[in-house]
């Protein structure tokens, strides 16, 4: 590598753009920074017309179908940039993201490889931003833990010169601890997007690189299963900047489980120190911590960025493996989807054979998984049976790669890294030390979505080596060999399906409740060799709805699946009725439902309700100035627009908006008319509309009614 030693333990990497990469190195707990000379590149057609941008050319080899047959090189980012204006756009290109991953796929590098997750120096960063109509958006306080320590910094006054002071004592904090993370909840959006308006007000240079460069932001946007957002995004040379609520919301794509994406909710959904008190300021109530109680301030502080860290303990880690298998820098693999991460994986491969690359493919409409309920109502001795990563499985039984993989890096990848999960899910089942169990756990979790991936890849929509029907083929199968594992379960005696969805299936079985195996060998001769089926739980009960819709008792614990249980849009209260019904009905022990029910319509109509319980939440899907525009024009008028609009500064596209019903004029209306922000409530001049509450609770009531099944619930229902 031209005189560079250095390939494993990297902690950050910063091109300069001047055609060199600096690269910082853990060595005994120091960092130490080494240039390595370093050309981008492009993947283009072999016809393109020569420059006098390039630095040299080098053809690829490959079938005619791979019409991308020439790397070009480049001296620095400013010739790429040139030559990409000057191109002749007819002909194809390919460009492998940041030029920080060009360099770790041209030299077959990974970030964090050799080190211990305990190893990386990680800092927690919390900002405090005026929300007071005199000061709005000023900050007056930082606060920083992890590596380095806990510290407040803490403005004089509300001055310009005050607020200048505070920036350049937090570059100077920054550069002291030296992190390789820099994490925060909801950083970009929130933390990072106040410092750099005010920044750029003050004109203050936030120096926050490794080398003395300046953090650069830019307005980019992100796609969560079907939601898409804007934030501002941040990137620091030789850092990464983490959001602990995005990667929470990654994880939650899978699992969809959480409540909400509040700092509060994932402390809570992960279990972390339950006893601590959290009661989040409503609006000016940090600020008059702040001012009036100096304690109450730099204790809630304290409490954020502890809760911070150690939700970066449990998320992090993942995403600290995925950098050590695939050439991507970890603001990158934080910042892009499954899909990336694979295509990286590829583009890799054939950049290190020197091997041309196909056009990107298209995608289309194909029918998915199968997923069926069997029953309704309450079944006890439950039992539950998946497939071992089902579409992995099939793909590696056909053992096909996509059409235009001509290299066969799909399955020979997709194998070593099934072994590498496999491999990591032994050593968290064998491992002692709680630390490194939970490492090795978040690492073939990790690989297990990955693993996944590959199936969603073929089917992504432009993805290089995409195939449509290969897609369709392992669909199909995947299909096929459920029905015949719920033909096989239903063909044992004393065994009722319940419930089946894509790779998994619920059944009730008394006999086979004490001996899930015994039951498990009844059915193994529908498998293919190759694929297993797996015992994956037992449950005291179960609570089936409708498909994709149930509840589970296991051990005293209740688990609720599906939007009818969990959906996140209705107001809590009325989830915690559902909650506190699945949790009779599992018990069997219904006799407290009705006053349960009974006792929050009082509260509600007494005008006592907490007025979060009663608050909707929703996401902004279109900038409140558009919306107001589209009214205008005879637009749809909606609530939690509306809300927005009465806010001020007003949210932003993906953000969240809490609101509630304010009592109106006594007539009943549509919601949007009397739609009020949560954080404007004011319970003497806009209080909630009891009316409206309470009918809330009578339509829920109505609308669980088919799960009651004597006459005394029925009565209540």
């Amino acid at each position: 590598m031209q005189g560079f030693d250095f390939k494993k333990r990297i902690c950050g990497l910063s091109s300069d753009g001047g055609g060199s990469v600096a690269v910082y190195v853990d060595s005994n707990g120091r960092r130490e920074r080494v240039c390595a000379p370093f050309e981008p590149f492009v993947w283009t057609s072999s016809r393109a017309a020569r420059t006098p941008f390039e630095s040299g050319r080098e053809r690829l080899n490959g079938p005619d179908f791979a019409v991308l047959d020439a790397l070009v090189k480049f001296p620095d980012d400013a010739a790429a940039n040139a030559f990409l204006k000057a191109r002749d756009k007819s002909l194809p290109l390919e460009k492998l993201g940041c030029a920080e991953n060009l360099f770790l796929a041209r030299n077959s590098l990974r970030m964090f490889e050799g080190m211990a997750f305990g190893e990386i120096r990680i800092a927690e960063l919390s900002v405090s931003v005026s929300d007071s109509p005199e000061t709005f958006g000023k900050i007056y306080a930082a606060a920083l833990a992890g590596a380095g320590g806990f510290k407040i910094l803490r403005a004089r006054d509300f001055s310009d010169a005050a607020e200048r002071e505070l920036l350049a004592a937090l570059n100077s904090e920054i550069a002291a601890r030296d992190p390789d993370i820099i994490v925060g909840h909801e950083i970009f959006r929130r933390d990072l997007a106040a410092v750099a308006a005010r920044a750029k007000k003050l004109k203050i240079p936030l120096s926050w690189g490794r080398g003395g460069e300046a953090a650069t932001f830019r307005k980019s946007r992100l796609k969560l299963a079907e939601r898409s957002f804007g934030y501002v995004r941040c990137d620091i040379p030789g850092r990464t900047v983490a959001d602990t609520s995005l990667m929470a919301q990654i994880y939650d794509v899978s699992v969809r489980d959480m409540a909400s994406y509040s700092l509060k909710d994932c402390a809570a959904h992960f279990g972390i120190d339950p006893s601590a008190e959290r009661a989040p300021f409503r609006l000016g109530g940090e600020l008059g911590a702040f001012l009036n109680d100096s304690e109450k301030f730099e204790s809630a502080a304290r409490r954020k960025l502890e809760d911070c860290a150690r939700l970066a303990d449990r998320l992090l880690p993942s995403y600290v493996a995925q950098v050590g298998n695939f050439p991507m820098t970890l603001q990158e693999c934080l910042l892009r989807g499954s899909g990336a991460k694979v295509e990286n994986l590829f583009l890799e491969k054939y950049l290190a054979s020197s091997a041309a690359l196909p056009l990107p493919a298209r995608s289309k409409y194909f029918e998915g998984a199968l997923s069926e309920s069997f029953a309704l109502g309450i079944f006890k001795n439950v039992l539950h049976y998946d497939v071992a990563s089902l579409y992995p499985s099939i793909m590696l039984l056909l053992g096909r790669c996509p059409k235009n993989d001509y290299l066969n890096v799909f399955v020979s990848e997709l194998r070593r890294l099934r072994e590498y999960r496999l491999k990591y899910k032994a050593l968290a089942k064998s491992e002692r030390d709680p630390a490194l169990a939970r490492e090795y756990d978040a690492r073939q979790i990790s690989f297990k979505i990955l693993i996944n991936s590959f199936y969603g890849y073929l089917g992504l929509d432009n993805a290089t080596f995409g195939d449509i029907a290969l897609a369709e083929e392992v669909t199909r199968r995947g299909r096929e060999l459920l029905e015949k594992i719920i033909g096989a379960f239903s063909a044992v005696e004393g065994c009722k399906v319940l419930e089946a969805d894509t790779d998994g299936i619920y059944v009730q079985s008394v006999e086979y409740f004490e001996n899930p195996d015994g039951l498990l060998s009844k059915v193994l001769h529908v498998m293919p060799e190759g694929i297993d089926l797996e015992f994956d739980g037992a449950f005291d009960a179960m609570l089936c709805y409708k498909a994709k819709n149930y509840a589970l008792l296991q051990g005293g614990k209740i688990i609720l699946k599906g939007s009818a249980f969990k959906n996140r849009a209705t107001e809590p209260l009325l989830r915690s009725l559902t909650a506190e019904m699945a949790k009779a009905k599992l018990l069997g022990d219904s006799a407290g439902l009705g006053g349960i029910v009974e006792d929050a319509r009082r509260s509600v109509l007494s005008g006592a309700a907490d007025i979060d319980s009663l608050s909707r939440s929703e996401y902004i899907n279109k900038p409140v100035a558009q919306y107001l525009e589209e009214v205008q024009n005879g637009g749809m008028r909606r609530a939690p627009m509306e809300a927005a609009a009465m806010l001020a500064p007003r949210p932003e596209v993906g953000d969240r908006i809490s609101y509630y019903i304010a009592r109106g004029d006594g007539k009943r209306a549509p919601d949007w008319k009397n739609a009020r922000p949560t954080a404007l409530y004011d319970a003497e001049k806009f209080p909630y509309d009891a009316g409206y509450y309470a009918r809330k609770i009578d339509d829920w009531r109505r609308r669980f009614s088919d799960l009651i099944s004597d006459e005394k619930q029925a009565e209540l229902f």
